[in-house]
């Protein structure tokens, strides 16, 4: 019983990545970039680093590093607030909005296909 179920994470894996990849590809991001954006996107009220580890399961050295690379490119701000130096606000900005609205667009194209 408990290999069925495995398969079938691995085969919704697969089809959430088939989905997510063009996307990623199309704007140069790597797959974590992309899906930091989406996670942003989708959850306003969890903007820092901590709570994208916590909540994805991501390791803090992925997360650290999609954030510089989305800074770089102008696509994410990353702050700490006055005095917490613990605390990474992120922010996402204007130019990310087309990436994140086919992102999106691929996301719902998965939850309608299950």
């Amino acid at each position: 019983m408990t290999e069925g179920f495995w398969d079938n994470v691995l085969l919704l894996k697969g089809l959430y990545d088939q989905a997510l990849d063009p996307v990623a590809q199309l704007w140069k991001l790597t797959r974590m970039e992309l899906d930091l954006l989406l996670f942003l996107h989708n959850n306003p009220d969890r903007a820092t680093a901590a709570e994208a580890v916590r909540l994805r399961r991501w390791t803090k050295s992925h997360v650290s590093a999609a954030v510089h690379a989305l800074e770089g490119r102008g696509l994410l701000s990353a702050v700490h607030p006055p005095g917490n130096r613990k605390v990474l606000s992120l922010t996402l900005l204007p130019a990310a909005e087309n990436a994140i609205r086919q992102g999106t667009a691929a996301q719902n194209r998965f939850v309608e296909t299950l």
